[in-house]
């Protein structure tokens, strides 16, 4: 049992590394439980949450991740950047 707790885990963190989209993620999901449940029968509600866990340590790691990054990293939008520099020189022209 412990073994399909740690394998399920597993598959969970690897559809959250690897599907972007968190609305497909849970379809996956549902998806491989539901196939599950048609092997083991009531035991698939216990994969869903194993599922479930390992895509959320993943939703959590990236999100503490990137709220970190964000305290090194200043995040310049292309559009929304100022050149100083040349308004100064157009107006001096």
């Amino acid at each position: 049992m412990f073994l399909y707790f740690i394998l399920f885990c597993i598959i969970g963190f690897g559809i959250g590394i690897m599907q972007k989209n968190s609305r497909a993620a849970i379809f996956i999901i549902i998806g491989i439980s539901l196939f599950w449940a048609l092997i083991y029968g009531p035991w698939a509600f216990v994969t869903f949450a194993e599922l479930m866990l390992g895509y959320f340590v993943t939703k959590e790691i990236k999100t503490r991740r990137n709220s970190n990054d964000s305290q090194y990293y200043i995040n310049y939008d292309e559009k929304n950047v100022i050149d100083v520099d040349a308004k100064k020189k157009l107006k001096s022209d």
